[in-house]
């Protein structure tokens, strides 16, 4: 299981055409693009957390790697965050109802992925890890 499944099947379920079919979508988005952000930030020897925190240091170390496309990545991540929140706990929000409204968060969760893709660790790592030493994250051996 990959963070690209869950891409993946978020995008099969904007097939589905209802709003739980797209809020689910939303939400598998998220979770997509923040698993690949984490793998990402592991194979740059820093460890996440096994815990909520992992959502915010993900964020944070690919805005801190010295690379627009990963910090524009993180931005991303956190949009997709929001989104994901609102998708799963404000039902009374209808702007997950409509495809077009949706599509966008899928999209961008795709984006961020292959901007993390292109990425190359070993260019990054080094940026990453001293930010990581200097926030108090573990850091895998050198």
């Amino acid at each position: 299981m990959t963070g690209d499944d869950y891409i993946d099947l978020a995008t099969q379920l904007l097939a589905g055409g209802s709003e739980p079919h797209f809020r689910t979508a939303v939400s598998r988005a998220y979770y997509g693009a923040f698993h690949i952000g984490r793998e990402f930030v592991r194979s740059c020897g820093i460890l996440m957390p096994a815990s909520p925190e992992a959502h915010k240091h993900v964020r944070w170390c690919l805005a801190n790697a010295g690379s627009r496309e990963l910090d524009d990545a993180a931005v991303q991540l956190e949009s997709l965050r929001s989104a994901r929140n609102k998708a799963d706990y404000d039902l009374s929000n209808r702007g997950f109802a409509k495809l077009p409204n949706v599509t966008i968060h899928v999209r961008r969760a795709a984006s961020m992925a292959a901007a993390i893709r292109a990425a190359k660790a070993a260019d990054v790592a080094p940026a990453m890890r001293a930010y990581a030493q200097r926030v108090n994250l573990l850091l895998d051996s050198p």
